[in-house]
């Protein structure tokens, strides 16, 4: 989730564009032990976060590759993002609504030419005012196969572009110096181990709460 006072501003052209397009696009997700086609924002689910429900869209993200490694009895991962707010049902109907316009001749020609009218791509991104009026939270649940939650782990902290650009530098130079625990395409935790990654995240301002 983006807290604290985001608005329009708080989000970059690229990263409408990026939804935009996600949306457009074939996406996937984790389900029932293996890796299946599934649009974007295809659920809406509900999380507490300082004492309010709030929305957020299911996306396909690497957690869906990532997570199944670390534990063989994982039969399922949902990956939300809390960003839209309000928006998150009316982007839920246009998924929907666009998995059945997918069928129809020219119609993701319609649909680039619409996201590339209203979501233009890169603007340079919130500047240092706006990121420092909204903050990051992290929430991750784990449950039984009924849904009934087993333990649960929330993060706050900096801003989400602040954080990324943190973190995808410290990656960097971790695996430049030889930092990194396996080869080939690897997640963040085994790639670097769960206590160095959760003390680098500390260091990039994301810490449980």
């Amino acid at each position: 989730y983006m807290t604290g006072a985001a608005g329009a501003s708080a989000m970059s052209g690229g990263t409408r564009a990026s939804a935009a397009g996600a949306l457009a696009a074939p996406g996937f997700a984790f389900t029932e032990g293996r890796i299946v086609a599934q649009r974007g924002a295809r659920h809406v689910r509900e999380f507490d976060l300082a004492g309010r429900s709030r929305p957020a869209v299911s996306v396909g993200s690497s957690e869906h590759f990532a997570l199944p490694r670390l534990h063989n009895g994982l039969r399922d991962v949902g990956v939300w993002l809390g960003w839209f707010g309000p928006l998150s049902r009316p982007l839920q109907a246009l998924s929907a609504a666009g998995a059945l316009g997918a069928r129809v001749p020219g119609y993701e020609r319609a649909l680039d030419a619409l996201a590339a009218r209203f979501a233009k791509g890169s603007s340079g991104g919130p500047d240092t005012a706006a990121r420092a009026r909204t903050r990051s939270s992290i929430i991750a649940v784990a449950s039984d196969r009924a849904g009934a939650p087993l333990a649960a782990v929330r993060l706050e902290g900096v801003n989400p572009y602040d954080f990324t650009a943190e973190m995808l530098a410290w990656g960097a130079m971790r695996a430049l110096d030889g930092g990194l625990q396996g080869t080939g395409a690897l997640g963040p935790v085994d790639g670097f181990g769960l206590d160095e990654l959760e003390a680098a995240m500390a260091g990039a301002g994301m810490t449980r709460v």
